[in-house]
């Protein structure tokens, strides 16, 4: 499921005992406000830099390209 939503009440509806996978999760603003909401929470980022800051920060599961999610399914 894909949505974009500019609601965040709304966003947490969708998300709600959902497994997340978030692209391009840069900061981790997303993370920080559903981690409550959602099942699960994995994000592909492209940057080495943010994704070690997710890992340490969050202890996000994090992937460097949509390719290497692929693998994992």
């Amino acid at each position: 499921l894909m949505v974009q939503l500019t609601n965040r009440e709304e966003l947490k509806k969708y998300v709600k005992n959902k497994n997340i996978l978030e692209i391009g999760a840069g900061g981790g603003y997303l993370y920080h406000y559903l981690k409550k909401s959602c099942k699960s929470y994995e994000a592909v980022e492209l940057s080495n830099k943010q994704r070690n800051y997710l890992k340490k920060k969050f202890k996000i599961k994090t992937y460097p390209t949509t390719e290497s999610v692929k693998k994992k399914i």
